[in-house]
């Protein structure tokens, strides 16, 4: 997945919204992405560029979506 293609649509901030749900479905986009574990080596997921990319992604998400987290339980769950 790419993190740092920016976001400035309602479509591209849907898919970017699915794309990382489908890949982390337990991740909550508020959560700290730097404090994600991978339960099967123990190391973090991301590493501190992509956590920084990430969280530049969801703020233009929010920017976009009022409620992303309302996306993902109406639309993907």
């Amino acid at each position: 997945m790419h993190y740092k293609e920016t976001i400035t649509t309602t479509e591209q901030a849907k898919n970017f919204i699915k794309e990382f749900y489908k890949e982390y479905p337990v991740v909550h986009p508020e959560d700290d992405m730097s404090n994600i574990i991978n339960l099967k080596t123990g190391s973090r997921t991301f590493t501190d560029e992509q956590v920084e990319d990430i969280h530049t992604r969801f703020d233009e998400v929010y920017s976009i979506i009022e409620d992303p987290c309302l996306y993902i339980l109406e639309e993907l769950q």
